[in-house]
């Protein structure tokens, strides 16, 4: 999706994957005309100019987005990945190293493992979208590693209403043609290469998972509700 949008935008314009940029490098970002990344609501909020730009949201169906990022660091166990794996971080080697001892199709692992993370795993796996949208990396009393708040869906809810585009990746090609003007057809990438799958429809597999995406499940209800009525509400100004 982001390529698409630099070819929008123009490269020199665009910005992408921001997250890994300094705070000195993220000074400059109000020269661009698109930036995209995994930002934490309140970084966004203090990027310069911030205020100057609409704000765009997509949200991934919960059961599916947190089986995704399992698999995706489950991969780095395949031999094919040693090479990426020696470069890794310590704190996700040891995430990495964690999975080894799940076995995806058995409930009860993916239930004993969810409940045993901390640190990176838990803002990874716990209710991630969530965490986006209520929690501060800059913030000791709302760390994204840490437990969830009390008011974080309160709070993630209360954000939604900052955007004005929302998306969820199940219609990313209208998604990204809302936010172009022009019609897209969106190639699949960034897809998970583990050779193990996790069978998100069996309900023994989905109750093991539930406790760490029932806070994502009721957001993500929202942001589809919101996302239809902005929808519709182009389509009426549109005609």
């Amino acid at each position: 999706m982001t390529e698409v949008m630099k070819t929008c935008y123009g490269i020199e314009r665009s910005a992408t994957f921001v997250e890994s940029l300094t705070k000195d490098e993220r000074s400059f970002l109000d020269e661009k005309y698109f930036i995209s990344g995994h930002l934490f609501f309140d970084e966004l909020m203090r990027l310069p100019n911030f205020y100057l730009f609409d704000l765009a949201i997509i949200f991934r169906e919960p059961f599916a987005r947190l089986a995704s990022h399992l698999r995706f660091m489950d991969r780095y166990n395949q031999p094919q990945y040693t090479a990426e794996f020696n470069v890794l971080p310590l704190e996700l080697k040891s995430v990495v190293i964690g999975l080894r001892e799940v076995e995806f199709q058995n409930p009860d692992h993916i239930s004993k493992y969810l409940n045993s993370i901390d640190g990176w795993a838990r803002a990874a796996f716990d209710n991630c979208q969530t965490r986006f949208l209520s929690c501060d990396p800059e913030n000791p009393d709302r760390p994204p590693s840490g437990p969830l708040p009390d008011d974080a869906l309160t709070v993630a809810t209360r954000r939604l209403y900052k955007f004005a585009f929302i998306g969820v990746t199940e219609h990313l090609d209208e998604f990204v043609t809302c936010l172009t003007g022009q019609k897209r057809n969106i190639p699949q990438l960034n897809v998970a290469t583990c050779v193990r799958n996790i069978d998100i429809e069996n309900p023994a597999i989905r109750e093991a998972m539930w406790p760490t995406v029932k806070q994502d499940l009721l957001l993500y209800a929202k942001a589809c509700e919101m996302r239809n009525i902005l929808n519709r509400t182009r389509h009426l100004n549109a005609g």
